[in-house]
């Protein structure tokens, strides 16, 4: 899922559909932010309150875009966190299967859940139908999100993108069968991933670990000496240094070691 920031819907030219947000208790604003035509009458015929997670469509109703719908929040100032979820779903399943492209204008929110709600969206769109003969036709790819002022900005939509690719990723593990998601194919998986994002992985027992790429392991570092279990003299080959030692649970792969001659 792609995802942008404007400060206002005539910067995107290819969106095929508008979501507004909406305050209870403020949308007396909307009729001159986006032109939309009779308002108050559709407000009253449809008895639309702009409660929490309640909609109305305004299909044909705003010039710039043909397809566009309200989406109430109930009272912004007391909206939480988990609501967002809600919302994030009730837009994605109204957008999902019809266009590529959408634009949500997120004013209405308070400026510190603008976050929260653009990784939600993202969360919302995931689906796995791996194993079904029929696969989800979803087809949207974009969402343009919209706000005069937004704590967002390009780098912090793209952690937003990283996220969700992360978070598919693990779920689409989750929900693979056991004779898929065998030990092995885990461990390969995860190399994987680490030659895709350039660091070090380690397989250790039971412990996984990443490091930045050649970085080592963060712990303790023992010292390797003849009275700590060092066999006969290290030897070095070109490459590196090679000794023997007893057995040391402290010695760890990818690990520091002091060596003491």
């Amino acid at each position: 899922m792609k995802l942008s920031i404007n400060t206002s819907f005539t910067e995107n030219t290819s969106s095929q559909f508008l979501l507004i947000l909406v305050d209870s208790e403020n949308t007396q604003h909307l009729a001159n932010a986006y032109q939309i035509n009779d308002l108050n009458n559709l407000i009253e015929a449809t008895q639309f309150k702009a409660a929490f997670n309640e909609t109305l469509s305004l299909i044909g109703q705003i010039p710039t875009s043909p397809n566009a719908a309200l989406v109430g929040v109930g009272k912004a100032a007391e909206l939480q966190a988990a609501k967002l979820v809600k919302i994030a779903q009730t837009i994605i399943k109204a957008s999902q299967k019809k266009f590529k492209h959408i634009s949500l204008d997120l004013s209405a929110l308070p400026a510190e859940l603008h976050y929260l709600f653009a990784l939600s969206l993202t969360q919302a769109a995931y689906a796995f139908d791996e194993f079904k003969s029929k696969k989800a036709d979803n087809v949207l790819e974009q969402i343009s999100l919209i706000a005069t002022e937004s704590p967002l900005n390009a780098a912090q939509l793209k952690l937003i993108e990283a996220v969700q690719s992360g978070q598919s990723f693990a779920r689409d593990l989750g929900n693979r069968p056991g004779n898929i998601c065998f030990p092995e194919y885990l461990a390969e998986q995860a190399l994987e991933l680490a030659r895709a994002a350039n660091f070090s992985l380690y397989i250790d027992d039971k412990v996984l670990a990443i490091t930045n790429k050649y970085a080592p392991r963060k712990g303790i570092i023992p010292e390797i000496s003849a009275q700590s279990g060092l066999v006969g003299y290290p030897t070095f080959d070109g490459i590196g240094v090679n000794f023997q030692t007893l057995f040391n649970p402290a010695i760890t792969f990818g690990g520091l070691i002091k060596l003491t001659t």
